[in-house]
């Protein structure tokens, strides 16, 4: 009702109305309401891309943002889809070295990983994930424990228990 409410005083293109559409898609992820998140966030998406450009930072979050989505649904080629888009604009418009960009390449690691994709190149977007964390926020970020935990359950799912136990200790050092 709010947002029919919105839509009667300000354009459909207001920047308003993307808060507010985020604000809603994310109580519909969480009640898993995939359809009405997705046309939330699509709109979102095809806002900003109107306002800031296809490779905009704010482009970047919306698919990211879109991608969570198609992720938790299980659709996992439209979740790979939307985060390397999200990568691709997120290196455009900040560089490679941001929170940012290694969050997504974290959503990438999982999305592959729900597929099923090789675990060699699974490892490889952790890596450079962690790496960018630790360059830009430093060795005891919450973001770097995340992805650490992330690449340690894949390790252990690997047979790679020695590497597992090294990357969790480091995770668990961080949330201490």
């Amino acid at each position: 009702r709010a947002r029919k409410t919105l839509l009667q005083t300000v354009s459909s293109n207001h920047m308003t109305v993307v808060l507010l559409n985020s604000t809603l898609a994310d109580c519909y992820r969480q009640l898993a309401k995939w359809d009405e998140a997705r046309k939330l966030l699509t709109e979102n998406l095809l806002i900003l891309e109107r306002a800031f450009g296809r490779e905009s930072l704010f482009a970047a979050i919306a698919l990211n943002s879109l991608g969570l989505v198609n992720l938790a649904e299980g659709d996992y080629s439209e979740a790979e889809s939307a985060f390397r888009r999200s990568l691709v604009a997120r290196e455009r418009s900040l560089g490679t070295n941001s929170i940012g960009y290694a969050a997504t390449l974290n959503n990438l690691a999982l999305s592959l990983r729900a597929a099923g994709r090789p675990e060699a190149a699974i490892v490889d977007l952790y890596e450079t994930a962690a790496k960018t964390i630790e360059a830009g926020a430093g060795g005891d970020s919450p973001e770097l424990a995340a992805i650490l935990a992330n690449w340690s359950d894949l390790s252990a799912g690997m047979g790679k228990e020695p590497k597992a136990a090294e990357l969790m200790a480091r995770a668990l050092a961080i949330n201490r």
